[in-house]
């Protein structure tokens, strides 16, 4: 007999939101918002409750978009992204871009890389390009880009501030402690 797989927590998670995106009764409204099930297959809507980081399932939250972040082809975080507000959180935290891939493929010099303000966005894109989610480390992975093609003024700003702000370092002490 042939050992059956479990599903990972992140992937059960999000093939439920992904059935609640199908029902019928959501079918409508995404349409007239741009979304089609056809363009990102891997995505789906979940009621969330947000902090300032991390987000958690909650019947009783906010209905939110909910998109995988890949390395290569395993799911390692889920993004929520509010209709409304459009603030992103993670499920995880281990998050850093959605999009990885295409950061490969505009290194190898095919194309620029569009640089989207939100996962709503990106998921209008057909899941092209990338969407910053953690603005602290994600910029360091766009370092080699050969061009940049921000969504709009806000995210070009933003992605300025973070290549040229200087990377966090550790107290520099000498023998008597003194920091230096």
């Amino acid at each position: 007999m042939k050992p059956t797989r479990t599903l990972s927590p992140l992937l059960r998670e999000l093939l439920q939101a992904t059935r609640l995106a199908r029902d019928p009764a959501f079918a409508e409204i995404l349409l007239t918002m741009g979304f089609t099930s056809h363009d990102c297959p891997m995505w789906g809507i979940e009621a969330v409750s947000a902090g300032e980081e991390f987000y958690q399932p909650d019947e009783n939250g906010r209905l939110a978009a909910i998109v995988p972040a890949f390395d290569g082809r395993h799911v390692i975080d889920l993004v929520a992204c509010s209709f409304t507000t459009r603030a992103m959180c993670t499920r995880r935290g281990v998050a850093t871009v959605l999009g990885l891939d295409d950061i490969a493929d505009a290194c190898a010099g095919r194309e620029p890389l569009a640089v989207h303000d939100d996962a709503l966005s990106w998921l209008r894109h057909k899941c092209r390009g990338v969407v910053v989610i953690d603005w602290t480390a994600g910029p360091a992975l766009l370092r080699d880009v050969r061009e940049l093609h921000c969504e709009s003024e806000a995210t070009a700003e933003r992605l300025k501030w973070a290549f040229e702000r200087p990377n966090p370092y550790p107290p520099i002490l000498v023998r008597d402690g003194a920091t230096r």
